[in-house]
C-alpha cells in the first residue's frame, strides 16, 4: 500500500511539474517575442535617426506647420 501511494504522489508531482515547466516555457517563449518586436523596432527608429534633423530642415524651408499650431 505504500508503494502504491508512493506512486501516486510522484506522479502527481510530476505532473504538476511538467504543467509548471510547459507554462513556463511559453510564458519565455512569448516574452522573447515582444522583446525581439521591441528591439527590431529601436533598430529602425535608431537607422532612421540621423535623417530626422535633415527632413525638419527640409520641412521648415517649405513652411509646413503641424496642424496644432
Amino acid at each position: 500500500m505504500v508503494v502504491v501511494r508512493a506512486f501516486f504522489d510522484q506522479l502527481i508531482s510530476r505532473i504538476i511539474g511538467s504543467i509548471v515547466r510547459f507554462f513556463t516555457i511559453i510564458f519565455g517563449i512569448i516574452a522573447i517575442v515582444f522583446q525581439s518586436v521591441y528591439e527590431l523596432i529601436i533598430l529602425i527608429v535608431w537607422l532612421f535617426l540621423p535623417l530626422f534633423p535633415v527632413v525638419g530642415v527640409i520641412m521648415f524651408a517649405i513652411g509646413w506647420v503641424p496642424k496644432w499650431m
